[in-house]
């Protein structure tokens, strides 16, 4: 069983890996087909990175996976997102928090709204409560842009 496991993965090693090479030579002569594809595998994703937001067993799993969402800027992710705000873990707020300010959707308002009347902590640096007011701010701005990391951790010094 052990052999046959191994075989799999350099099989897998051998397959991947030149489809990866010829992937990234396209994106340095085609760049438009190349983010065509990054697209299309950000779609077959979406799905799983979605259940991993909701379900996943381990905070740096679910916050992961809700930076995925925001960044390929998967517009059904919006209700994930915003349950993900009640995370009981606060990186995993804040990642969502970051996500939305992206997504730009004013469904996230109410709960980002209620996650900067409530969020008390801070954790690795992050206000939960500035990142919430920010992403309500570029929501309503219609920026489409996230709140930035240096702006995070400027507030978290001032205070």
């Amino acid at each position: 069983m052990k052999i046959i496991k191994f075989i799999l993965g350099i099989l897998r090693i051998i397959i991947v890996f030149p489809i990866l090479i010829i992937v990234i030579i396209l994106g340095m002569v085609f760049p438009k087909l190349y983010a065509a594809l990054l697209r299309f595998f950000d779609l077959i994703f979406a799905p799983y990175n979605i259940k991993t937001l909701l379900k996943g067993k381990t905070a740096k799993a679910r916050a992961g996976a809700a930076y995925s969402l925001g960044a390929a800027n998967h517009q059904r992710a919006v209700l994930p997102l915003i349950e993900a705000l009640k995370d009981e873990d606060e990186s995993v707020r804040i990642q969502a928090a970051f996500s939305l300010s992206i997504l730009a959707d004013k469904r996230a308002i109410p709960a980002l709204e209620l996650m900067r009347d409530n969020d008390k902590g801070t954790s690795m640096g992050y206000d939960a409560q500035y990142v919430a007011t920010q992403a309500i701010e570029a929501i309503n701005e219609g920026i489409r842009k996230p709140v930035t990391v240096h702006g995070v951790a400027k507030s978290v010094e001032g205070e």
